[in-house]
């Protein structure tokens, strides 16, 4: 089997495998009809609180009145996590 070798020093598969799940996330449709699996809070490091104006309630996944199209369990309106979405993005 091939070995790929990058040309590029900054290259590294952790970098390549560490910005995957955002880019997943990123990709999948978000809609009632659309059937995925949904992350842990762990995995997207679910915060009960955001430090800035970044919160769950301004989030464009955020499923009303307690939900997130990606997160699973209920979730704190004024939480916050690194899948953040702004609305109309």
């Amino acid at each position: 089997m091939a070995r790929f070798h990058s040309r590029n020093p900054h290259f590294s598969r952790r970098a390549l495998l560490g910005g995957m799940p955002a880019g997943c996330a990123a990709a999948l449709p978000v809609g009632e009809a659309s059937a995925h699996v949904k992350l842990s809070k762990d995995a997207v490091r679910f915060k009960k609180l955001s430090a800035d104006d970044r919160t769950c309630r301004s989030c464009a996944l955020f499923v009303a009145p307690s939900s997130c199209a990606f997160v699973e369990g209920p979730i704190e309106p004024e939480g916050t996590c690194w899948i953040w979405r702004a609305r109309g993005a």
